[in-house]
């Protein structure tokens, strides 16, 4: 964030984690910012998990103000700070807060007593929708398969989340079986059956007579013979073997 200093102006800075899909309001975030008390330094966006025994808590008092993360009198990495914060960091540091003990810690919200507020407060927004966060091949699969059966989940993507491209290459004897994604400048070849559960990036290949299921093909990347609950990257295959996804509704 040093290095990125002189783009910011007035304005507050989104931060958003680049291996997460999620359906965010990011006006709302910003309008709950600018309505938080002036002392608030932050807001994070925070959003009620199923299984909170799966992820370390952030205590938050009752007018949403973080008190703590894992028990510890501490905040964490913020999704929408004012530039003075940023501006603060020194040159070349990238984080917000001091790593986590463990690689893969997750939060949960859990409601605390309020203590002496701090001079600069780091306060929440609550998140109801969409969240997938893909912080391993199995879950980065899954996030795919999953926003193929019901792309609506994310109303606002950056681009089309099903279907063929008009862009892609498709040799007229492969069969296409959705629900699929073929980008921009995907290729498919003769013979070839992509699908169902399939996404094809742009610059992908699919060489002849193959078959690619539950799986995603990156740009670069060419896949050969029979592909089955992979990721397929340009230097080889992660395999990331998932259940089949619900039907698309």
């Amino acid at each position: 964030m040093g290095r990125a200093r002189s783009l910011f102006a007035s304005e507050p800075v989104l931060i958003i984690n680049g291996k997460v899909a999620a359906d965010v309001d990011l006006r709302a975030v910003i309008a709950a910012h600018g309505q938080a008390p002036r002392n608030t330094i932050a807001t994070m966006v925070l959003r009620t998990d199923p299984h909170p025994e799966l992820w370390a808590p952030l205590g938050v008092d009752a007018d949403g103000t973080v008190l703590s993360i894992r028990g510890h009198a501490r905040v964490a990495p913020p999704h929408c700070p004012w530039p003075a914060h940023v501006h603060r960091h020194p040159r070349g540091r990238v984080g917000f807060a001091r790593p986590p003990a463990h690689r893969r810690v997750r939060y949960h919200r859990r409601r605390v007593h309020s203590g002496a507020a701090g001079r600069r407060a780091h306060r929440v927004h609550d998140h109801d929708g969409y969240f997938a966060e893909h912080s391993n091949p199995e879950s980065y699969l899954a996030g795919n398969l999953a926003l193929l059966a019901n792309p609506a989940l994310l109303p606002h993507p950056p681009g089309p989340l099903v279907g063929v491209d008009p862009a892609a290459h498709v040799d007229g004897s492969a069969r296409i079986v959705a629900p699929v994604r073929l980008a921009a400048g995907a290729v498919v070849e003769a013979g070839a059956v992509v699908g169902p559960w399939a996404v094809v990036c742009g610059g992908g290949r699919v060489s002849a007579g193959s078959q690619v299921v539950r799986s995603v093909v990156w740009s670069g990347a060419t896949a050969q013979g029979n592909l089955a609950g992979t990721i397929l990257a340009p230097e080889g295959p992660f395999l990331a073997e998932t259940t089949p996804p619900p039907q698309t509704v």
